[in-house]
């Protein structure tokens, strides 16, 4: 495994960590800063912008795949004309919804006025939001542009800094009364902040010489970013059904207080899910890279390489999280979440896990540019999902809807790796031979480990719980090495150790 492909994989992960650590060290904060009016209306507003940010129809991740791809070929005129062209539309589209909230601020902040309240505090709260889209849709174009030259260590290095820097500050602010209007400005100012430094770095030779030229707007390269960006994205809409459509159901169909007790363990699997698609995230211009370089049997065989691997890591954690996660909520929440959400957290961790059984698919299509496949099958697995979630959750409550999540899972995932072989050139049989197959065994033996350490080790503490969580990871991870991988690999992990050692020495 390549040095930049380690280096960029545990700093997303790392990141990921970092702000895990920081939600939940704020959230309360701003609970009690804003009230529950003005941190819901905080929220529904970052949806907002979430749902307008699909307007841009794909083109992020796009300008990643074709980035990586003409800095592989060395092509300095085809990077000119996708930073200019995608600036130009980025920015348009940016300004549209940032018209479309001015003209909300001027005719209607009363929609989300808080009653007895004056409007003019939420009319300005709708300004901030107007300019933060514009300033948040320039963020995602010059990100994914540093992206697409594999330079996620520095992209989450200085949305590191900032953010702590941000917290701290404002930690500090809430504690003292301010609320709604100056929380709002400050995390605008903040993406701004990074995203001029983004900009700023793009301008230097060192990191390209780019700048935004009329003449370098190109029709061809527009048409191009949106074919590629369109199938992302339908993936983007597929996943928006799949995974954001349950406490909408839930909440018609049952009640909506009935809710907490199934989003509380799906939000703590959300995390998990987040770490996973952060291991993954480089590999797309990686694959890129490849991909240009016409290496594309190299390509396929790094996919079942890294693809084992990425499976034992994520089998590992959603072990930890269905033997110990009942636990950590009762001990978080309280008994009656842990009891209400304890089937939820099984159901939906192992529909989770059989998504990342193949987790570099989308990865490896995206960069060939063969993501369409995906596109569509997703949009028919997120309407099975949610048509099954209204039929069953009738009959079987919330856990009908996580019932429904699992079936299409488990439906689809045979059909999509079916597929994804058929477009790499691979027999499906190799596949699960090579990278699934071989995590049978650790995933037996743990579980039967686990059985009885928990006799002897009752985790009804966070000590606890830690302590069983890295007993189990060591354990999984010394099967994996011993049980699934080849002697080859077994030395390369060996010497890191070795190598470790030394250094330490």
């Amino acid at each position: 495994m390549s040095n930049n492909l380690i280096v960029n994989s545990l700093s997303n992960v790392a990141f990921v960590f970092l702000n895990i650590a920081v939600v939940f060290v704020m959230t309360p904060v701003i609970l009690v800063s804003l009230g529950n009016h003005d941190y819901g209306i905080w929220e529904i507003m970052m949806s907002v912008i979430g749902y307008m940010g699909l307007l841009q129809f794909g083109i992020p991740p796009a300008i990643v795949r074709y980035v990586a791809k003409y800095s592989a070929l060395n092509d300095k005129v085809k990077l000119n004309k996708i930073f200019s062209t995608s600036f130009l539309i980025v920015t348009f589209t940016g300004v549209i919804c940032s018209v479309l909230l001015l003209i909300w601020a001027y005719i209607y902040p009363e929609a989300i006025a808080e009653k007895g309240v004056s409007v003019r505090k939420y009319f300005i709260f709708l300004i901030i939001i107007s300019v933060s889209v514009t300033v948040m849709f320039n963020q995602m174009f010059v990100q994914s542009f540093h992206e697409g030259f594999q330079r996620y260590f520095l992209v989450r290095a200085i949305t590191a800094i900032i953010m702590i820097a941000t917290n701290i500050f404002l930690y500090i602010m809430l504690k003292n009364g301010y609320g709604l209007i100056f929380f709002a400005f400050i995390n605008t100012a903040a993406n701004l902040l990074k995203t001029l430094i983004y900009y700023f770095l793009l301008m230097l030779p060192k990191f390209g010489g780019y700048y935004f030229k009329i003449k370098d707007i190109s029709i061809s390269t527009l048409r191009e970013l949106y074919e590629f960006g369109f199938k992302s994205f339908m993936l983007g809409l597929a996943g928006s059904i799949k995974f954001q459509t349950d406490s909408i159901v839930i909440g018609i169909f049952l009640n909506p207080s009935i809710v907490p007790f199934y989003i509380i363990p799906v939000n703590m699997l959300n995390k998990v899910k987040t770490i996973g698609m952060s291991i993954t995230l480089t590999f797309m211009p990686h694959f890129s890279v490849l991909n240009a370089k016409g290496e594309d049997d190299k390509a396929v065989a790094e996919f079942l390489v890294y693809s084992k691997y990425i499976v034992g890591i994520m089998t590992c954690i959603f072990l930890s999280v269905f033997f110990l996660g009942a636990q950590f909520i009762e001990l978080w929440i309280g008994s009656k979440y842990s009891k209400e959400g304890q089937v939820i957290l099984y159901i939906i961790g192992l529909s989770f896990l059989i998504y990342f059984l193949n987790p570099l698919c989308g990865r490896i299509l995206t960069s060939k540019g063969k993501h369409g496949i995906l596109a569509y099958l997703g949009i028919y697995e997120a309407l099975l999902n949610l048509c099954l979630s209204i039929v069953l959750v009738n009959n079987f409550g919330k856990e009908g809807v996580a019932f429904a999540t699992l079936i299409s899972a488990i439906v689809f995932f045979p059909i999509i790796l079916q597929k994804v072989s058929k477009l790499l050139g691979l027999n499906t049989w190799q596949y699960l031979r090579e990278v699934i197959i071989p995590q049978l065994f650790p995933v037996l033996l743990t579980t039967i480990i686990y059985n009885f350490l928990y006799n002897y080790l009752i985790p009804n503490n966070y000590i606890k719980i830690g302590i069983m969580t890295i007993i189990l990871a060591l354990i999984y991870f010394l099967l994996f090495i011993r049980l699934s991988c080849s002697k080859h690999e077994r030395n390369f992990f060996f010497s890191i150790f070795r190598i470790t050692a030394v250094q330490n020495k």
